[in-house]
Protein backbone atom coordinates (compact mmCIF):
# COMPACT_ATOMS: atom_id res chain seq x y z
CA UNK A 1 0.00 0.00 0.00
CA UNK A 2 2.77 2.39 0.87
CA UNK A 3 4.32 1.84 -2.56
CA UNK A 4 1.10 3.07 -4.17
CA UNK A 5 0.93 6.33 -2.19
CA UNK A 6 2.69 8.35 -4.89
CA UNK A 7 0.38 7.03 -7.63
CA UNK A 8 -2.32 9.61 -6.99
CA UNK A 9 -5.98 8.69 -6.81
CA UNK A 10 -6.39 4.90 -6.51
CA UNK A 11 -9.61 2.91 -6.70
CA UNK A 12 -9.94 -0.57 -5.24
CA UNK A 13 -12.50 -2.64 -7.11
CA UNK A 14 -14.22 -5.71 -5.71
CA UNK A 15 -17.22 -7.74 -6.71
CA UNK A 16 -18.31 -9.25 -3.40
CA UNK A 17 -16.71 -12.63 -4.07
CA UNK A 18 -16.14 -14.74 -0.98
CA UNK A 19 -12.37 -14.26 -1.30
CA UNK A 20 -12.96 -10.52 -0.68
CA UNK A 21 -14.45 -11.19 2.74
CA UNK A 22 -12.76 -11.83 6.08
CA UNK A 23 -9.19 -10.57 6.12
CA UNK A 24 -9.91 -8.46 3.03
CA UNK A 25 -12.40 -6.40 5.06
CA UNK A 26 -9.53 -5.34 7.33
CA UNK A 27 -7.41 -4.57 4.26
CA UNK A 28 -10.22 -2.41 2.84
CA UNK A 29 -10.26 -0.35 6.03
CA UNK A 30 -6.49 0.10 5.70
CA UNK A 31 -7.00 1.28 2.11
CA UNK A 32 -9.47 3.90 3.35
CA UNK A 33 -6.89 5.19 5.82
CA UNK A 34 -4.57 5.79 2.86
CA UNK A 35 -7.34 7.71 1.08
CA UNK A 36 -8.18 5.02 -1.44
CA UNK A 37 -11.75 4.68 -2.63
CA UNK A 38 -13.53 1.39 -3.06
CA UNK A 39 -16.00 0.26 -5.66
CA UNK A 40 -17.89 -2.59 -4.14
CA UNK A 41 -20.71 -4.91 -5.03
CA UNK A 42 -23.55 -3.19 -6.82
CA UNK A 43 -21.25 -0.86 -8.74
CA UNK A 44 -21.38 -3.14 -11.78
CA UNK A 45 -23.28 -6.35 -12.54
CA UNK A 46 -22.06 -9.39 -10.64
CA UNK A 47 -22.32 -11.47 -13.80
CA UNK A 48 -20.49 -9.01 -16.01
CA UNK A 49 -18.07 -10.59 -18.47
CA UNK A 50 -14.45 -10.70 -17.44
CA UNK A 51 -12.78 -9.45 -20.60
CA UNK A 52 -9.38 -8.87 -19.06
CA UNK A 53 -6.82 -10.75 -21.18
CA UNK A 54 -4.84 -11.59 -18.04
CA UNK A 55 -7.48 -14.26 -17.33
CA UNK A 56 -6.36 -16.05 -20.49
CA UNK A 57 -2.72 -15.69 -19.47
CA UNK A 58 -3.48 -17.18 -16.04
CA UNK A 59 -5.13 -20.09 -17.84
CA UNK A 60 -2.03 -20.60 -20.02
CA UNK A 61 0.16 -20.51 -16.92
CA UNK A 62 -2.00 -22.97 -14.96
CA UNK A 63 -2.15 -25.35 -17.94
CA UNK A 64 1.64 -25.26 -18.27
CA UNK A 65 2.06 -26.08 -14.59
CA UNK A 66 -0.45 -28.95 -14.81
CA UNK A 67 1.56 -30.42 -17.74
CA UNK A 68 4.77 -30.61 -15.71
CA UNK A 69 5.95 -34.16 -15.07
CA UNK A 70 6.65 -33.28 -11.44
CA UNK A 71 3.85 -31.30 -9.85
CA UNK A 72 4.75 -28.75 -7.17
CA UNK A 73 4.36 -30.27 -3.71
CA UNK A 74 5.06 -27.25 -1.53
CA UNK A 75 4.46 -23.52 -1.70
CA UNK A 76 8.13 -22.99 -2.52
CA UNK A 77 7.88 -25.55 -5.35
CA UNK A 78 4.79 -23.80 -6.69
CA UNK A 79 6.44 -20.38 -6.63
CA UNK A 80 9.43 -21.77 -8.50
CA UNK A 81 7.19 -23.54 -11.05
CA UNK A 82 5.19 -20.35 -11.66
CA UNK A 83 8.38 -18.36 -12.22
CA UNK A 84 9.77 -20.97 -14.61
CA UNK A 85 6.55 -21.36 -16.62
CA UNK A 86 5.99 -17.58 -16.69
CA UNK A 87 9.34 -17.17 -18.44
CA UNK A 88 8.33 -19.79 -21.02
CA UNK A 89 5.00 -18.20 -21.95
CA UNK A 90 4.71 -17.43 -25.66
CA UNK A 91 4.46 -13.63 -26.04
CA UNK A 92 2.87 -14.09 -29.46
CA UNK A 93 0.00 -16.04 -27.90
CA UNK A 94 -0.42 -13.36 -25.26
CA UNK A 95 -0.41 -10.63 -27.90
CA UNK A 96 -2.98 -12.52 -29.98
CA UNK A 97 -5.33 -12.63 -26.98
CA UNK A 98 -4.88 -8.90 -26.45
CA UNK A 99 -5.59 -8.27 -30.14
CA UNK A 100 -9.01 -9.95 -29.79
CA UNK A 101 -10.31 -7.15 -27.56
CA UNK A 102 -12.32 -5.44 -30.34
CA UNK A 103 -14.06 -8.75 -31.14
CA UNK A 104 -14.68 -9.44 -27.45
CA UNK A 105 -16.29 -6.04 -26.97
CA UNK A 106 -18.39 -6.46 -30.12
CA UNK A 107 -19.67 -9.84 -28.89
CA UNK A 108 -20.59 -8.42 -25.49
CA UNK A 109 -22.46 -5.52 -27.12
CA UNK A 110 -24.23 -7.88 -29.50
CA UNK A 111 -25.33 -10.12 -26.63
CA UNK A 112 -27.20 -7.23 -24.92
CA UNK A 113 -27.06 -8.56 -21.35
CA UNK A 114 -27.03 -12.17 -22.51
CA UNK A 115 -24.14 -14.63 -22.55
CA UNK A 116 -21.40 -13.60 -24.92
CA UNK A 117 -18.90 -16.40 -24.53
CA UNK A 118 -16.54 -14.20 -22.55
Amino acid sequence: MEAMEDRGHVYVMEDGASCHQGVAVVRKEQFKEFGWEGWGPGTWPSNSPDLNPIENVWHMLKAAIRKRSLQPQTEVDLIEAVKEEWEKLDIEKINSVIMTMPERLAEVRKAKDGPSGY
